[in-house]
């Protein structure tokens, strides 16, 4: 059964703007697209998984919903699959390595796979591989990369907003990220949000109670000493005047931070640090001793390669689908 296993990756870098659905939030998920086919995409990757009788089906269904040629993408299939798929949602690919997000949007992506897929018999086989991606996922994190795990990117702005600080702070953007950013900081402080998606600002505003700022005012932005920008969109530029940023700085007199999440790349300033941090600059910070991460990182890798063969082994054998009421309560949801 796990030579029925397909797995696309698609980098970010080889994709395009140009094709339509492709500008969504970069940290968000892609969800389900098709009967046979999960979907995640995050800032680096987009990927897909099926199950299907061979690799010509598989790449037509991916070119299908994606509407890039196969060239474009790696393929994957059966043990190699699983273990690369696994690799991902442990973080050893993730440019923060080991961060939490990325199972966040492993959940958020199989959630909206499940919801959308609820008595169709044709997802059944694919949801059965990422339960155990899930399971393995938990033992590998929870034994081996917990250490190197606990830095996400709400942690890592709070360390650089000082801990001890209770300044407001403005979250820009109303996607998956600036969703973590304000259910991480509405417990530590004044949280005030601004983004181009009226609806989806004002869902954000209402789940955490927080207030809304205009986002064609750009002028209200000026009196929050802290900003924290999560867009990162191809083509956008959301800040490239320093006239901006000469009148913020000019407003306080104290402590200052403006951190940009957004990739691509859409805030030009001549700040540098300790005032402005870019996701490189996020990247170094959440960055633990190379030594002990390395390490910790090679026993990861051996430990995935061990368990991606006892799926081997687990899927030659004789293996019974979830039934329709497992797929309604997902495993995930204890762990």
């Amino acid at each position: 059964m796990l030579n029925s296993l397909f797995l696309a990756n698609l980098p970010s870098e080889r994709q395009s703007s140009n094709l339509e659905g492709l500008q969504e939030d970069l940290h968000g998920l892609a969800g389900a697209a098709d009967k046979k086919i999960f979907s995640l995409k995050t800032c680096q990757r987009w990927l897909l998984a099926g199950v299907c009788e061979n690799i010509d089906e598989f790449s037509q269904e991916i070119q299908k919903i994606t509407g890039y040629k196969i060239e474009n993408f790696t393929l994957y299939s059966g043990q190699e699959a699983y273990h690369f798929l696994l690799e991902i949602v442990c973080g050893i690919h993730s440019r923060l390595i080991g961060e939490n997000e990325i199972v966040k949007q492993f959940k958020d992506a199989y959630r909206v796979y499940l919801q959308s897929h609820q008595g169709k018999n044709t997802a059944l086989p694919i949801i059965l591989f990422l339960e155990k991606i899930l399971q393995d996922t938990k033992k590998i994190r929870s034994q081996i990369l917990s250490e190197v795990g606990q830095h996400s990117y709400a942690s890592i702005a709070h360390k650089l907003l000082q801990k001890e600080s209770v300044l407001p702070v403005l979250i820009l953007g109303s996607g998956k990220l600036a969703d973590e950013l304000i259910a991480y900081f509405i417990k530590k402080r004044p949280v005030f949000i601004s983004a181009r998606n009226d609806l989806q600002r004002e869902t954000l505003a209402t789940k955490y109670s927080c207030e809304m700022i205009d986002w064609n005012d750009k002028k209200n932005w000026i009196k929050f000493p802290h900003i924290l920008n999560t867009i990162g969109v191809e083509n956008f530029t959301l800040l490239d005047d320093e006239s901006f940023f000469q009148a913020w700085t000019n407003q306080h007199n104290g402590y200052l931070r403006f951190i940009d999440f957004g990739k691509p790349v859409s805030v030009q300033t001549n700040l540098k640090q300790p005032i402005f941090y870019g996701l490189q600059d996020i990247f170094e910070e959440g960055a633990i001793s190379h030594e002990l991460k390395m390490n910790k990182i090679e026993c990861a890798r051996k430990e995935i390669y061990l368990l991606s063969e006892k799926r081997r082994e687990y899927f030659t054998q004789e293996v019974s689908f979830p039934s329709h009421e497992s797929m309604i309560k997902p495993s995930y949801a204890t762990h």
